[in-house]
């Protein structure tokens, strides 16, 4: 630092990363810009750490209100935790209040190592998926994920373990959504992301900045890198982080660039609007909520690419348009339609195959009738009862999957075997 006059230090790495610099920066004296999205939910004070990233407190506000819009109860959290427990000690309690304001709640978390840690991950993430598929609740939420190549892998062994089929529900948030415009290729989003839906921190693309900036970010990007065969020229939002942690850097050293005495101050006096909306510090070092920060646009990822279901605003809930949202009105309970996994007619109920214990053998086959063939195994089930529960169903607003299971034995011998089992089981009579 020394060597190379170093003023100031921008960490684009995770939370550890971030960390170490920090410390090395305080000793120093260096004030340190971080691009990380999660801290810890303690963190010793740091007058020279300044975050360009806000509280994770909207983010997981638009995930319940996401969440209550299509009535799931329970949600499974996937997430890649670091040695600082900054997703578990930090954004998973924040979730967890935010279901339970709605109605829902966790039923299972997901710690994934980071890939650092790994020196194989296809098996590691093959047996996770494994044990996680095995639940009931079909509705992942994949909360934070600083790794790229490990946000591939994911994907591809939930393809192949048949995580992407009819009946699940994927929602990923900025960590994973913004990487469509860098890491995420056509042919990827294709195979491996048809369904999910993304949540992402919004900016507007209509100002005249943004405009300005996206033409040479083009240019530039073309010029270095078109011959090596990258084709993807759109910035995302950690390229527009940076680019507006430089212009703090320039805002704060405008006029005085050879000293950096009072460098802390004129940073954490910063004002202006960035590429990513309002650049305001707040006194702990992170970015102040303040009008037109607590925005996140939703997408659908479609085909090749994807699609914009909507946006979500802080205060106000769901709007369908960037038209609607700028004019407050009016707000959608939901945002429909969605393209699911496995393309359902109705919305996933967030629940895997249900099974429905019914009689194997009754005397009233007028109310229940189990038919089988040759070999024994069930061919229809029918009846009144089945016929009202069939009529049921079409009442429903989400999909649901079931199997009819005959079960040979009593009312009371059913209903003593369900804490046996490790599936939801019914009994219709």
């Amino acid at each position: 630092m020394k060597d190379w006059r170093t003023d100031t230090i921008i960490a684009s790495g995770p939370w550890p990363e971030v960390l170490h610099a920090a410390e090395k920066g305080y000793k120093a004296r260096l004030p340190i810009l971080s691009l990380a999205t999660t801290q810890p939910l303690t963190l010793s004070p740091n007058p020279f750490l300044f975050r360009m990233s806000y509280s994770a407190a909207n983010y997981v506000r638009c995930l319940a209100d996401l969440v209550k819009s299509h009535s799931w109860r329970r949600v499974i959290v996937l997430y890649e935790e670091d040695n600082y427990g900054s997703i578990s000690g930090s954004s998973i309690p924040l979730l967890s209040n935010a279901l339970q304001a709605v109605g829902s709640d966790i039923d299972y978390q997901a710690p994934f190592p980071p890939l650092d840690s790994l020196s194989e991950t296809t098996t590691m993430m093959h047996r996770k998926l494994k044990k996680i598929n095995r639940r009931l609740c079909k509705v992942f939420i994949v909360l934070r994920w600083s790794s790229p190549s490990l946000a591939l892998d994911l994907f591809k062994a939930a393809k192949a373990l048949g995580m992407m089929d009819k009946g699940n529900v994927w929602i990923t948030g900025d960590d994973i959504t913004t990487l469509v415009d860098s890491t995420f290729t056509p042919s990827f989003i294709s195979s491996y992301m048809q369904g999910i839906i993304g949540i992402r921190t919004y900016f507007n693309k209509s100002r005249k900045s943004f405009s300005d900036f996206h033409v040479q970010f083009q240019q530039r990007f073309k010029s270095e890198y078109n011959e090596s065969g990258e084709t993807d020229f759109e910035p995302g939002m950690y390229a527009l982080r940076a680019y507006d942690a430089v212009h703090v850097i320039a805002h704060a050293t405008d006029g005085d660039l050879n000293k950096s005495e009072g460098l802390v101050e004129r940073i954490q006096s910063t004002n202006f609007h960035g590429l990513t909306g309002p650049v305001r510090f707040q006194k702990d070092g992170g970015l102040m909520n303040v009008k037109g920060s607590s925005v996140f646009q939703l997408i659908n990822f479609v085909g090749q690419s994807y699609t914009t279901m909507g946006f979500w605003v802080k205060g106000f809930g769901f709007f369908e348009g960037e038209l609607e949202m700028d004019q407050r009105g009016p707000v959608a309970y939901s945002l429909d339609p969605v393209y699911w996994p496995g393309r359902p007619k109705k919305v996933p109920g967030g629940w895997g195959k249900l099974k429905i214990g019914v009689p194997a053998r009754t005397a009233f086959d007028q109310f229940v009738k189990v038919e089988y063939d040759d070999n024994g195994k069930v061919r229809n089930v029918t009846g009144f009862c089945i016929d009202v529960f069939l009529e049921t169903l079409k009442w429903l607003e989400y999909d649901l999957s079931y199997e009819f299971v005959p079960f040979p034995g009593s009312y009371d011998d059913l209903v003593a075997s369900v804490p046996k089992v490790n599936f939801s089981i019914q009994m219709v009579s």
